[in-house]
């Protein structure tokens, strides 16, 4: 059992992260789950992944339960230049 599934067990708060959709060379596929809490390490450790276990953790911090849909784009290899 992970850290998520046991903080649910316990009544520890936790948020359910989901993958709604999945493009292309995302690194996780459609309906990937995973429950984050305040405190119990990432699975993972991919930028993409760190950055959505930190948004789950301020907002659990905060008490925000409001459920959140957000975009998330990931790009593979050199990124174009900026044009100025």
């Amino acid at each position: 059992m992970g850290p998520g599934a046991a903080a649910l067990r316990t009544g520890q708060p936790a948020a359910l992260l989901c993958m709604v959709r999945s493009e292309d060379s995302s690194p996780n596929c459609q309906g990937f789950k995973m429950a984050v809490t305040a405190t119990a390490d990432s699975i993972g450790g991919g930028i993409m992944e760190r950055k959505w276990v930190g948004l789950a953790r301020q907002r659990l911090l905060a008490g925000d339960a409001a459920p959140l849909l957000r975009p998330q784009v990931h790009r593979l290899g050199p990124q174009p230049a900026a044009r100025a």
